[in-house]
């Protein structure tokens, strides 16, 4: 096998041309003919390094390896970020989103990617099964509830919010007044500034409260806390059970009591008469106190230092100083 110099020049010639024949002497004694073969020969083989490149999960991440011919092996690692599953396949490395949440249509809305919900107005966000926020600045959340209004939120199913600054959460409430708030199922908060706990509870006038079950508010200011309870008195207040405060100001508590004279006051009694206050009886006047029993543990048995209209005790005998 013959070796090539480096430096030497190289001119192919077709090897069935005698090249020593028609060359000079000179010529000749300072030519070599050299064949491909010896060109190889000289070169010798590909000595460079060649790779193959694979994939491997590794664990929620993929490594991608490349091995060297001459053993090495470099590793490069695509790492999942949130909301990111990387699958390798083999031959191809699948890359999921789990993206939670989009734009809305609104500016700077945002809705859940799955569900159905929408949140069309501005600055606006829903999230759930088929809500609708398209209040400004509206939430809703959980199932097929809706906030219409201005800062409204609205959660749980079917809830619907749609006075300014309400709230509506639970299962079929409606809080359609300015800053009314409720919670529980079947409410109805339609009052401004109203507030509503229970179930089948309303109160529909400004600054009304029906806290319980079919508990009503609906005078202005008035309050109804209980069971089938009802104040429908301006600033009225509503107890207990089956109790009616109907009269302006006037408080019923108990078990269906009633008070419906301005500023009366009945306990499992009814108080039809102004100023009137009932236990466990039927008023008939106003300004008067109505009870079936009346035990006074202590009367002072002389007048002395008492004022006009009060009554003492004259050995047993009832007297009222004059």
């Amino acid at each position: 096998m013959a070796t090539i110099p480096n430096g030497e020049q190289i001119v192919f010639i077709s090897p069935e041309v005698n090249m020593s024949e028609r060359k000079s002497s000179v010529n000749n004694s300072v030519q070599t003919v050299y064949t491909m073969q010896d060109i190889v020969d000289t070169v010798g083989t590909d000595a460079n390094t060649t790779y193959d490149l694979s994939s491997v999960q590794d664990g929620a991440n993929v490594d991608i390896k490349l091995t060297g011919s001459d053993a090495t092996v470099d590793t490069i690692q695509l790492t999942a970020g949130t909301n990111i599953t990387l699958t390798n396949t083999g031959s191809n490395v699948t890359i999921d989103s789990n993206v939670v949440f989009e734009a809305g249509t609104g500016t700077g809305a945002i809705q859940a990617v799955d569900g159905g919900s929408t949140a069309t107005a501005n600055y606006s966000f829903a999230l759930g099964k088929s809500n609708t926020a398209s209040g400004l600045y509206s939430s809703a959340s959980g199932a097929y509830s809706t906030a219409s209004g201005l800062y409204d939120t609205a959660s749980g199913a079917y809830a619907i919010a749609q006075g300014s600054y309400s709230t509506a959460s639970g299962y079929r409430v409606t809080a359609s007044g300015a800053y009314s708030f409720t919670h529980g199922r079947y409410n109805t908060a339609s009052g401004y500034g109203s507030v509503v706990f229970g179930s089948n509870a309303s109160a529909s006038v400004g600054g009304d409260t029906a806290i319980g079950n079919f508990a009503t508010a609906s005078g202005g200011g008035s309050t109804s806390i209980g069971s089938g309870t009802t104040a429908s008195g301006s600033y009225s207040i509503a107890m207990g059970a089956f109790t009616t405060a109907s009269g302006p100001y006037s408080f019923a508590a108990g078990f269906s009591s009633s008070a419906s004279g301005i500023q009366s006051f009945a306990f499992n009694g009814t108080a039809t008469n102004q100023s009137s206050i009932a236990f466990n009886c039927v008023s008939n006047r106003d300004n008067a106190v109505f009870v079936n029993q009346l035990s006074i543990m202590s009367i002072p048995t002389s007048a002395a230092g008492l004022p006009s209209g009060a009554v003492w005790s004259n050995a047993g005998v009832l007297n009222i100083v004059p």
